[in-house]
């Protein structure tokens, strides 16, 4: 497929291919200059697919899946480095990911990523607190559900400069009602979707999310 002559081809799925790190690599080297969606979810490419898909040139590459894919911590690092100046939607979910992988992601040159997905890994308060801290100015959806943050990592990503932050899904994630008060702190003017359930957060977090200002 990485010789085949498709100059306009735009859009390429190969999901579920058992393509592993070896396919990850012939399509690195595909002449696809246009390819803007790309998803190779559920093909255990593993950290080191991920470094070679890193070297791909693919300059206007706006949707990459990963989803499923065992990179882990060294994934996500070879990841950050990748060369996709336009990349606006990345979904890492199911990854292995953990506190390391995060802030590895956190360092990327993403500049106008909006959507960013990292649920179901193994993300806890550290990860949280780092990923806060990434220059990601135009992000509008997070997805950390089923990370297990806590009431710390509620805390820390209540501290993300996150401006047009639209969509945040934390299910599953231990917040308790503690973490639900922090996070009526935090100043996403233009949230309109919270998700939290699964968090145990009771009548006490619910009156504490109460006093957010969520105007939208």
């Amino acid at each position: 497929l990485a010789s085949a002559n498709f100059p306009l081809l735009t859009a390429l799925n190969l999901s579920n291919s058992s393509i592993r790190a070896e396919g990850v690599g012939l399509l690195a080297s595909a002449n696809f200059p246009l390819l803007t969606a790309l998803d190779l979810s559920h093909n255990r490419i593993k950290a080191e697919g991920v470094g070679k898909l890193a070297t791909a040139n693919f300059p206007l590459l706006t949707a990459l899946n990963l989803r499923g894919n065992n990179i882990g911590d060294d994934g996500a690092g070879k990841l950050a480095t990748a060369n996709f100046p336009l990349l606006t939607a990345l979904n890492l979910n199911y990854n292995g990911i953990g506190d390391k992988g995060a802030g590895l992601l956190a360092t990327a040159n993403f500049p106008l990523l909006t959507a960013l997905n990292l649920s179901d890994n193994g993300i806890k308060a550290e990860g949280v607190g780092k990923l806060a801290t990434a220059n990601f100015p135009l992000l509008m959806a997070l997805d950390l559900r089923g990370n297990n943050i806590g009431v710390r990592g509620a805390g820390l990503l209540a501290s993300a400069n996150f401006p047009l932050l639209t969509a945040l899904d934390l299910r599953g994630n231990s917040i308790k009602a503690e973490g639900a008060g922090l996070l009526a702190s935090a100043n996403f003017p233009l949230l309109t979707a919270l998700n939290l359930s699964n968090n145990s957060i009771k009548a006490e977090g619910a009156g504490l999310l109460a006093s957010a200002n969520f105007p939208l």
